[in-house]
């Protein structure tokens, strides 16, 4: 289950047009006509779906269930139309495909995919019951509610059916998690983190790209600002703005914000670290992207988050996600894609080295010292990011000095742990040091120098 604030099958056909979403306001009076969901229970006149514990089982928002049509579920309704639409123009797949968020369930009555959400929710927590419920989540349903093995929604608290941003953030979740990222991890974990920051770049970009009437710049890059007062937190002011030697775990909403300022920063321009970093395409003088033309960066960032989400490992860290959105950015200006350009992953590049999520060092190098010359001997060494995590499926040189220089005789790629090994078998006495280069430079690191010594 995954919320906005902390605590708390194969692809099927594409459809022409949009899919009518599934919405149901959990508060309203049932009536012949309207049956109340499974696994939702009445107290005192509310109605509370149950997120205690690790085997929660969730109701389903299907044809002839209650709370259809009233005001909060329409405007719900409309903002998920509103992520589709972003999702469809600006980054090229459906949400609404079984595949990532559309529901096929005998409750639909229909074999059409349909995203499915309820508004107006109060929750027994793990804390209590909450009502209303100061949350919102993205969950998939179990199994057996769905014909389809692939089945999720959204759940939306106290206002929440308000906010684009709010829904859009939900709603990506779904789709990071069909296409890449493990669901099951821990909140504290740098995955989840990681998640928290792309549903949030998207969420934002959604709010960025869909202007209403009336409406006024968000120049913080809020998240939930139409919910509550200066929103659940800022992607220009995040509380951790960047990767340091400071970084610990902590709530994954929190421990986002490097992710999160990188987005704001190639959206809008900044300095982060004393690096002065510029937007990646065009940023409105207003602050309202009235037009997509005026916020082409908004847009190229939301499209390098997906386009790397979809090289991610299951269990992926900041590293990973800063090796893959450079490695996006390439590759779109090399097939010429979405009008990208070398200056502009010159500026990805610069904002991710400012945000600290390039660094990384070379350990524990084996110190040989003295071998039998031809003796085989097994070099190894672990390289971890400044967070801790492990530097992944990143090539790494074993290097020996000779004659006034650095020689290559390996090139090995780090495991799944970090580590990299080296069988060698040494004629000479040599000094010897692994070296790590990848990405135009942008991950480099040089470990100590170490002797081995031959008689």
């Amino acid at each position: 289950m995954s919320s906005i604030l902390g605590s708390g099958a194969a692809h099927a056909a594409s459809p022409k047009s949009f899919e009518e979403p599934l919405v149901c306001d959990l508060q309203v009076a049932a009536d012949s006509a309207f049956q109340t969901p499974n696994h939702v229970v009445e107290i005192s006149g509310k109605r509370y779906i149950d997120t205690r514990g690790d085997s929660i089982v969730l109701p389903l928002c299907g044809n002839g269930t209650l709370g259809q049509g009233a005001t909060s579920a329409k405007m719900a309704a409309n903002k998920i139309k509103q992520t589709w639409v972003f999702y469809k123009n600006y980054l090229g797949i459906d949400i609404n495909e079984e595949y990532y968020l559309g529901n096929v369930s005998e409750l639909n009555g229909t074999d059409a995919p349909k995203i499915s959400a309820f508004t107006n929710v109060c929750s027994q927590t793990d804390s209590g019951k909450a009502c209303p419920y100061d949350n919102a989540f993205w969950s998939p349903w179990d199994s057996s509610e769905c014909l389809s093995l692939i089945c999720s929604g959204i759940f939306l608290g106290n206002h929440m059916e308000k906010s684009d941003d709010v829904i859009a953030h939900e709603l990506t979740h779904g789709v990071t998690f069909a296409i890449a990222l493990d669901k099951n991890l821990p909140d504290e974990s740098e995955t989840a983190a990681l998640s928290e920051g792309i549903s949030d770049i998207i969420g934002e970009s959604v709010d960025q790209l869909t202007v209403s009437k009336g409406e006024k710049s968000d120049r913080k890059w809020l998240i939930g600002e139409d919910v509550v007062r200066n929103g659940f937190r800022s992607m220009r002011y995040p509380d951790i703005r960047r990767v340091s030697k400071s970084w610990k775990q902590n709530d994954s909403h929190t421990n986002s914000g490097p992710i999160n300022r990188l987005a704001y920063l190639l959206a809008n321009g900044g300095t982060s670290n004393t690096s002065k970093i510029n937007p990646i395409g065009t940023k409105s003088k207003s602050g309202l992207c009235t037009s997509p033309t005026k916020c082409t960066a908004t847009i190229h960032v939301a499209q390098l988050t997906l386009q790397a989400v979809k090289t991610l490992p299951a269990n992926a860290n900041f590293f990973d996600f800063a090796r893959s959105f450079s490695n996006s950015c390439d590759s779109f200006v090399k097939y010429n894609e979405n009008g990208f350009t070398k200056a502009h992953c010159s500026q990805v590049r610069k904002a991710l080295v400012a945000q600290g999520l390039t660094k990384f060092k070379i350990r524990h190098l084996t110190n040989l010292g003295t071998v039998g010359k031809n003796q085989g001997t097994v070099v190894r060494a672990q390289l971890l990011t400044t967070t801790g995590a492990a530097v992944r499926n990143q090539p790494v040189k074993l290097q020996t000095w000779s004659n006034g220089k650095w020689k290559t005789i390996k090139t090995v790629r780090t495991d799944a742990h970090g580590i990299v090994s080296y069988s060698v078998a040494w004629k000479a006495s040599k000094q010897y040091r692994l070296k790590s280069l990848s990405n135009h430079g942008l991950f480099s690191a040089v470990s100590k120098i170490e002797t081995v010594r031959v008689n």
